[in-house]
């Protein structure tokens, strides 16, 4: 059985939403469910693998309607954009 801790959400600030570059074109798009939708928000959460307990962590860029989902699922609030 997984098991998944820690989770977040968190919104970005528009100096993110690009990475390092300040061009349209080079957006952060949605990261969930094949979604192609401008990224908003960041998922991050983490989980145990193995049967060593290693922790690792997993980030995810999510559009608005995957964030909602997100929160949802875990009882967060959406952050305001």
């Amino acid at each position: 059985m997984a098991t998944s801790r820690g989770h977040q959400l968190v919104a970005l600030q528009p100096y993110e939403w690009f990475g390092h570059y300040r061009d349209e074109s080079w957006r952060h798009l949605c990261g969930l469910g094949g979604c192609a939708a401008p990224a908003l928000y960041r998922c991050r959460y983490e989980y145990i693998t193995g049967r060593a307990g290693k922790v690792s962590e997993a980030k995810r860029y999510a559009c608005e309607t995957h964030a909602r989902h997100f929160a949802a699922r875990y009882g967060m609030v959406v952050p305001a954009v």
